[in-house]
């Protein structure tokens, strides 16, 4: 229910815009997709992963630690 809610919003709201002469419909399609591509890749970007690995490797010649997000 809050994602059928979260596209139809925006989608009126451009309707409405487009209708009103305010905007053209490409301008209103590519501020639709554009904001939906943010809106689910910024929170997917953001996730915590569930561990976190931390290595070290030693060699004759030094040594490296690797520690990922």
């Amino acid at each position: 229910m809050i994602w059928a809610l979260a596209a139809t919003i925006p989608a009126a709201t451009g309707y409405f815009r487009v209708a009103a002469g305010k905007h053209y419909p490409t301008d209103v399609i590519t501020g639709y997709l554009v904001g939906a591509a943010v809106g689910v890749l910024v929170p997917h970007f953001h996730k915590k992963k569930k561990d976190t690995n931390v290595a070290f490797y030693g060699g004759l010649n030094g040594g490296l630690l690797r520690v990922r997000f």
